[in-house]
């Protein structure tokens, strides 16, 4: 608890000193959706390290063609600690070919429907897990909430993960047809910095805006 008190007075007598540069940058991406992610934070292309500053920079100036590759994991920041080890992610993925609409979501997904869906994920998701050597520590269930303009539907859980002890996961998906996607963040639970992380990638979530009527 002193630990915690230390970091947030630090916190707050440093602020002034770093928001006239920005502690975030905005990221723009196809499908007039934006979000806000640390500047700190490490983009990924192919396993390979970004600026984000520069990748976020080229995107909103068109310098990189994003709309050819919508089929894959569109965007991903990673945050590293001193030793290079990842801590908290954030992650994109476009499903063009998705059927569902919002008002699919807001019309036809009754409670009693994502519920015995979330059954099904839950003992899914375990068995994914399991395969892979991981394991689901508390499963929080899936729920509709409404981000960034739409209805998502959120699965969140605990488990045991490749870059933490433990990490909460949030995997949100916004069903709008061809301009349907699904947004992760996670970060590791168990750190002393746990809570700066959990406010971190909260502020990411609330950041996400959809640009145009899709």
């Amino acid at each position: 608890m002193i630990k915690k008190l230390f970091i947030i007075i630090f916190l707050l007598l440093t602020a002034t000193a770093s928001i006239g540069e920005g502690a975030y940058v905005t990221v723009h991406l196809p499908k007039g959706i934006s979000l806000d992610v640390p500047r700190n934070w490490v983009s990924l292309s192919n396993n390979e390290k970004i600026d984000l500053t520069a990748f976020a920079e080229a995107a909103a100036e068109g310098i990189i063609d994003l709309e050819d590759e919508l089929e894959i994991l569109h965007f991903a920041a990673n945050y590293h600690n001193k030793e290079g080890k990842t801590e908290a992610l954030v992650n994109l993925r476009y499903y063009p070919d998705n059927k569902l609409t919002q008002k699919d979501v807001k019309e036809e997904m009754y409670d009693l429907i994502i519920a015995m869906a979330d059954t099904q994920n839950e003992s899914n998701m375990r068995k994914l897990l399991d395969n892979v050597g991981l394991k689901v520590l508390e499963w929080k269930g899936m729920r509709k909430e409404s981000i960034g303009g739409l209805i998502a539907i959120v699965t969140e859980y605990r488990r045991t993960g490749s870059f933490a002890d433990s990490g909460r996961v949030r995997l949100m998906m916004f069903n709008n047809g061809k301009d349907s996607f699904h947004m992760t963040v996670s970060y590791d639970d168990k750190k002393y910095n746990s809570f700066m992380l959990e406010a971190i990638t909260d502020k990411i979530v609330r950041s996400l805006s959809i640009g145009r009527d899709l």
